[in-house]
Protein backbone atom coordinates (compact mmCIF):
# COMPACT_ATOMS: atom_id res chain seq x y z
CA UNK A 1 0.00 0.00 0.00
CA UNK A 2 1.46 3.35 -0.76
CA UNK A 3 0.21 7.05 0.14
CA UNK A 4 0.81 10.28 -1.90
CA UNK A 5 0.01 13.56 -0.89
CA UNK A 6 -1.19 15.98 -4.11
CA UNK A 7 -1.20 19.63 -3.59
CA UNK A 8 -1.17 22.81 -5.32
CA UNK A 9 -1.97 26.81 -4.32
CA UNK A 10 -2.92 28.68 -7.42
CA UNK A 11 -2.50 33.02 -6.62
CA UNK A 12 -3.59 36.02 -9.34
CA UNK A 13 -6.67 34.39 -10.47
CA UNK A 14 -8.57 37.20 -11.97
CA UNK A 15 -11.72 38.16 -10.79
CA UNK A 16 -14.10 40.84 -10.17
CA UNK A 17 -16.68 42.85 -8.54
CA UNK A 18 -19.75 44.48 -9.20
CA UNK A 19 -18.94 47.95 -7.80
CA UNK A 20 -22.15 49.97 -8.33
CA UNK A 21 -25.00 47.68 -7.12
CA UNK A 22 -28.77 48.86 -6.62
CA UNK A 23 -29.87 49.72 -3.66
CA UNK A 24 -33.10 48.24 -1.78
CA UNK A 25 -35.30 50.72 -0.20
CA UNK A 26 -38.37 49.57 1.33
CA UNK A 27 -41.70 51.65 1.42
CA UNK A 28 -43.51 53.57 -0.98
CA UNK A 29 -43.22 56.80 -2.60
CA UNK A 30 -45.14 60.15 -1.04
CA UNK A 31 -42.70 62.17 -2.11
CA UNK A 32 -39.20 63.51 -2.05
CA UNK A 33 -37.35 62.04 1.17
CA UNK A 34 -39.47 58.60 1.42
CA UNK A 35 -37.22 57.07 -0.56
CA UNK A 36 -34.09 57.81 1.40
CA UNK A 37 -31.39 59.14 -1.08
CA UNK A 38 -33.67 58.26 -4.39
CA UNK A 39 -34.28 61.30 -6.27
CA UNK A 40 -36.19 59.68 -9.10
CA UNK A 41 -39.87 59.34 -8.77
CA UNK A 42 -41.46 55.63 -9.09
CA UNK A 43 -44.49 57.02 -8.98
CA UNK A 44 -46.91 58.12 -6.41
CA UNK A 45 -47.93 55.30 -3.92
CA UNK A 46 -45.62 52.85 -5.43
CA UNK A 47 -42.69 50.89 -4.33
CA UNK A 48 -39.46 52.49 -3.48
CA UNK A 49 -37.76 49.96 -5.43
CA UNK A 50 -38.16 47.77 -8.47
CA UNK A 51 -36.96 46.63 -11.56
CA UNK A 52 -38.03 49.17 -13.43
CA UNK A 53 -35.76 52.30 -11.46
CA UNK A 54 -32.31 49.62 -10.49
CA UNK A 55 -30.25 52.49 -12.46
CA UNK A 56 -31.25 55.11 -10.52
CA UNK A 57 -31.02 53.26 -7.11
CA UNK A 58 -27.50 52.26 -7.90
CA UNK A 59 -24.58 53.63 -5.65
CA UNK A 60 -23.38 56.02 -7.77
CA UNK A 61 -27.05 58.01 -8.70
CA UNK A 62 -27.96 57.87 -5.14
CA UNK A 63 -24.31 59.91 -3.93
CA UNK A 64 -24.52 62.25 -7.28
CA UNK A 65 -27.66 62.75 -9.49
CA UNK A 66 -26.98 64.80 -12.24
CA UNK A 67 -23.44 63.02 -12.93
CA UNK A 68 -24.06 59.26 -11.39
CA UNK A 69 -27.03 58.87 -13.48
CA UNK A 70 -24.82 57.75 -16.95
CA UNK A 71 -23.16 54.76 -14.85
CA UNK A 72 -24.86 51.68 -14.79
CA UNK A 73 -22.64 48.22 -14.07
CA UNK A 74 -19.07 48.57 -12.86
CA UNK A 75 -16.91 46.16 -12.58
CA UNK A 76 -13.85 45.77 -11.05
CA UNK A 77 -11.04 43.57 -11.98
CA UNK A 78 -7.90 42.24 -10.68
CA UNK A 79 -5.90 39.69 -9.92
CA UNK A 80 -6.45 38.75 -6.12
CA UNK A 81 -8.17 35.53 -5.56
CA UNK A 82 -6.27 32.12 -5.33
CA UNK A 83 -6.99 28.06 -4.95
CA UNK A 84 -5.92 25.77 -2.87
CA UNK A 85 -5.85 21.82 -3.82
CA UNK A 86 -5.08 19.20 -1.30
CA UNK A 87 -5.68 15.55 -2.21
CA UNK A 88 -5.07 12.05 -0.47
CA UNK A 89 -4.41 9.13 -3.04
CA UNK A 90 -4.04 5.75 -1.53
CA UNK A 91 -3.04 3.06 -3.55
CA UNK A 92 -3.49 -1.01 -2.87
CA UNK A 93 -1.90 -3.31 -5.06
CA UNK A 94 -1.96 -7.64 -3.87
CA UNK A 95 -0.84 -10.40 -5.93
CA UNK A 96 -2.91 -13.64 -5.12
CA UNK A 97 -2.26 -16.74 -6.74
CA UNK A 98 -3.37 -18.02 -10.06
CA UNK A 99 -2.10 -14.48 -11.53
CA UNK A 100 -4.33 -12.85 -9.90
CA UNK A 101 -3.72 -9.37 -9.30
CA UNK A 102 -6.26 -6.48 -7.29
CA UNK A 103 -5.07 -2.63 -7.92
CA UNK A 104 -7.16 -0.43 -6.22
CA UNK A 105 -6.54 3.66 -6.07
CA UNK A 106 -8.74 5.78 -3.26
CA UNK A 107 -8.80 9.86 -3.44
CA UNK A 108 -9.98 12.04 -0.91
CA UNK A 109 -9.72 15.75 -2.77
CA UNK A 110 -10.72 19.26 -1.49
CA UNK A 111 -10.32 22.58 -3.14
CA UNK A 112 -10.67 26.03 -1.23
CA UNK A 113 -11.47 28.62 -3.71
CA UNK A 114 -10.72 31.84 -1.80
CA UNK A 115 -12.51 35.02 -3.70
CA UNK A 116 -12.54 39.04 -2.63
CA UNK A 117 -16.11 38.92 -3.90
CA UNK A 118 -18.58 41.52 -2.38
CA UNK A 119 -19.96 39.25 0.61
CA UNK A 120 -23.48 40.69 0.73
CA UNK A 121 -24.92 38.75 -2.66
CA UNK A 122 -22.38 36.18 -3.52
CA UNK A 123 -22.11 34.71 0.14
CA UNK A 124 -18.04 34.08 0.71
CA UNK A 125 -17.40 30.26 -0.54
CA UNK A 126 -17.24 27.71 2.70
CA UNK A 127 -14.17 25.71 2.26
CA UNK A 128 -16.37 23.16 0.12
CA UNK A 129 -15.25 21.54 -3.18
CA UNK A 130 -14.27 22.92 -6.39
CA UNK A 131 -17.27 23.34 -8.75
CA UNK A 132 -17.19 20.44 -10.57
CA UNK A 133 -14.37 18.94 -8.11
CA UNK A 134 -15.26 15.00 -7.55
CA UNK A 135 -14.14 14.96 -3.81
CA UNK A 136 -13.95 10.76 -3.89
CA UNK A 137 -13.02 8.51 -6.12
CA UNK A 138 -12.55 4.43 -6.09
CA UNK A 139 -10.81 2.46 -8.79
CA UNK A 140 -10.18 -0.98 -8.44
CA UNK A 141 -8.49 -2.84 -11.32
CA UNK A 142 -8.48 -6.46 -11.44
CA UNK A 143 -6.71 -8.91 -14.01
CA UNK A 144 -6.64 -12.57 -13.67
CA UNK A 145 -4.69 -14.32 -16.33
CA UNK A 146 -5.09 -18.34 -16.67
CA UNK A 147 -2.43 -20.72 -18.18
CA UNK A 148 -2.98 -24.08 -19.20
CA UNK A 149 -0.10 -25.69 -20.44
CA UNK A 150 -0.85 -29.39 -19.82
CA UNK A 151 2.32 -29.30 -17.24
CA UNK A 152 4.73 -27.86 -20.19
CA UNK A 153 6.84 -24.48 -19.10
CA UNK A 154 5.34 -21.40 -21.36
CA UNK A 155 7.90 -21.35 -23.78
CA UNK A 156 8.21 -25.41 -24.11
CA UNK A 157 7.59 -26.83 -27.82
CA UNK A 158 3.85 -27.15 -27.96
CA UNK A 159 2.17 -30.20 -29.07
CA UNK A 160 -0.53 -29.69 -32.08
CA UNK A 161 -3.45 -30.80 -30.28
CA UNK A 162 -2.78 -27.90 -27.89
CA UNK A 163 -3.86 -25.55 -30.38
CA UNK A 164 -7.23 -26.43 -29.60
CA UNK A 165 -7.60 -26.15 -25.60
CA UNK A 166 -8.42 -23.04 -23.55
CA UNK A 167 -4.68 -21.33 -24.20
CA UNK A 168 -4.44 -18.41 -22.49
CA UNK A 169 -7.20 -16.15 -20.50
CA UNK A 170 -6.93 -12.66 -19.23
CA UNK A 171 -9.57 -11.23 -17.50
CA UNK A 172 -9.52 -7.10 -17.10
CA UNK A 173 -12.21 -5.42 -14.95
CA UNK A 174 -12.50 -1.67 -14.13
CA UNK A 175 -14.62 -0.31 -11.29
CA UNK A 176 -14.55 3.20 -11.27
CA UNK A 177 -17.10 4.95 -8.58
CA UNK A 178 -17.21 9.21 -7.84
CA UNK A 179 -19.05 11.11 -5.55
CA UNK A 180 -21.55 13.75 -7.44
CA UNK A 181 -20.30 16.78 -9.34
CA UNK A 182 -21.17 20.10 -6.43
CA UNK A 183 -23.92 22.76 -7.83
CA UNK A 184 -24.99 25.65 -6.97
CA UNK A 185 -28.63 26.66 -6.12
CA UNK A 186 -30.01 29.33 -7.78
CA UNK A 187 -33.30 31.78 -8.10
CA UNK A 188 -32.47 33.08 -11.92
CA UNK A 189 -34.20 36.58 -10.77
CA UNK A 190 -33.57 39.60 -9.04
CA UNK A 191 -35.65 39.58 -6.31
CA UNK A 192 -33.14 41.37 -4.06
CA UNK A 193 -33.22 44.20 -6.01
CA UNK A 194 -29.79 44.92 -6.17
CA UNK A 195 -28.94 44.54 -9.52
CA UNK A 196 -26.73 41.60 -9.66
CA UNK A 197 -28.68 38.76 -10.94
CA UNK A 198 -27.05 35.97 -8.73
CA UNK A 199 -29.52 35.76 -5.53
CA UNK A 200 -30.11 32.18 -4.25
CA UNK A 201 -33.18 30.53 -2.77
CA UNK A 202 -34.16 29.97 0.65
CA UNK A 203 -33.91 26.24 1.73
CA UNK A 204 -36.56 24.68 4.19
CA UNK A 205 -36.22 21.38 4.79
CA UNK A 206 -34.48 18.64 2.85
CA UNK A 207 -32.84 19.69 -0.61
CA UNK A 208 -33.23 15.74 -1.86
CA UNK A 209 -36.07 13.58 -3.10
CA UNK A 210 -36.20 9.95 -0.91
CA UNK A 211 -37.56 6.70 -1.47
CA UNK A 212 -39.21 7.31 -4.90
CA UNK A 213 -38.39 6.95 -8.34
CA UNK A 214 -35.73 9.44 -9.46
CA UNK A 215 -37.62 11.65 -11.77
CA UNK A 216 -36.23 14.36 -9.67
CA UNK A 217 -32.67 14.72 -7.72
CA UNK A 218 -33.79 17.95 -5.75
CA UNK A 219 -37.02 18.78 -3.59
CA UNK A 220 -38.18 21.34 -5.08
CA UNK A 221 -40.60 21.77 -2.27
CA UNK A 222 -37.57 23.06 0.04
CA UNK A 223 -36.40 25.72 -1.95
CA UNK A 224 -38.21 29.00 -2.11
CA UNK A 225 -37.59 32.47 -3.64
CA UNK A 226 -35.29 34.86 -1.46
CA UNK A 227 -38.09 37.64 -0.46
CA UNK A 228 -37.97 41.28 -1.82
CA UNK A 229 -34.67 43.04 -0.67
CA UNK A 230 -33.26 39.92 0.97
CA UNK A 231 -30.76 37.39 -0.10
CA UNK A 232 -31.08 33.32 0.02
CA UNK A 233 -30.19 31.60 2.79
CA UNK A 234 -28.37 28.61 0.52
CA UNK A 235 -24.63 28.74 -0.30
CA UNK A 236 -22.30 27.88 -3.37
CA UNK A 237 -21.81 24.44 -4.21
CA UNK A 238 -24.05 22.98 -1.49
CA UNK A 239 -25.80 20.50 -3.30
CA UNK A 240 -24.04 17.01 -4.33
CA UNK A 241 -25.56 15.29 -7.29
CA UNK A 242 -25.87 11.71 -8.02
CA UNK A 243 -22.68 9.31 -7.56
CA UNK A 244 -20.98 7.95 -10.54
CA UNK A 245 -20.41 4.14 -11.17
CA UNK A 246 -19.20 2.51 -13.71
CA UNK A 247 -18.23 -1.04 -14.63
CA UNK A 248 -15.90 -1.69 -18.15
CA UNK A 249 -14.44 -5.54 -19.12
CA UNK A 250 -12.31 -6.38 -21.20
CA UNK A 251 -11.96 -10.60 -21.83
CA UNK A 252 -8.57 -11.67 -23.63
CA UNK A 253 -8.36 -15.21 -25.26
CA UNK A 254 -4.54 -15.75 -26.58
CA UNK A 255 -4.28 -18.93 -28.68
CA UNK A 256 -1.13 -20.11 -29.29
CA UNK A 257 -0.12 -21.05 -32.85
CA UNK A 258 3.73 -21.52 -32.96
CA UNK A 259 6.13 -21.22 -30.30
CA UNK A 260 6.53 -16.99 -31.70
CA UNK A 261 3.17 -16.68 -32.95
CA UNK A 262 -0.07 -16.43 -31.37
CA UNK A 263 -3.68 -15.37 -32.14
CA UNK A 264 -5.46 -12.69 -29.35
CA UNK A 265 -9.24 -12.35 -29.52
CA UNK A 266 -10.38 -9.64 -27.54
CA UNK A 267 -13.82 -8.53 -26.46
CA UNK A 268 -14.53 -5.47 -24.67
CA UNK A 269 -18.00 -4.12 -22.58
CA UNK A 270 -18.04 -0.93 -21.49
CA UNK A 271 -20.59 0.50 -18.66
CA UNK A 272 -21.18 -3.48 -18.18
CA UNK A 273 -24.43 -3.14 -16.62
CA UNK A 274 -25.94 -0.36 -18.45
CA UNK A 275 -26.00 2.06 -15.39
CA UNK A 276 -27.30 5.23 -16.10
CA UNK A 277 -24.92 7.89 -15.18
CA UNK A 278 -26.34 11.07 -14.44
CA UNK A 279 -24.93 14.78 -14.48
CA UNK A 280 -25.90 16.91 -11.70
CA UNK A 281 -29.06 18.30 -11.26
CA UNK A 282 -30.47 21.90 -12.56
CA UNK A 283 -30.43 24.14 -9.42
CA UNK A 284 -32.03 27.29 -11.19
CA UNK A 285 -35.25 27.52 -9.77
CA UNK A 286 -36.11 30.09 -13.50
CA UNK A 287 -35.41 26.97 -14.64
CA UNK A 288 -38.60 24.43 -16.30
CA UNK A 289 -36.41 21.33 -15.30
CA UNK A 290 -35.35 22.41 -12.12
CA UNK A 291 -34.50 20.02 -9.47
Amino acid sequence: MTEANLGNHVVHIPSGNENNPAVYNPGTWSGAGSCGALTVSPGTGKPCSGTGNTNQRRVTALANPNAGAYYSEVSIMYDGSSSVYDGLLVTVQHRFSNNFTLLSNYTWSKSSPVAQTWATWVQHLPESRQPGRRTQQLRRRPAQQLRHFDGCQERCQRRADEVGNLGRWQIAPIIFVTSGTRVSPTTGSDASLTGVLVDRPNLSGDPYVHGQPRKFWLNTASFAKNTAGNYGNTRPYTLVGPTYADLNLAGTRFIPLHESAQLAFRTECFNCLNHPSLLGPVAAMNSSVFG
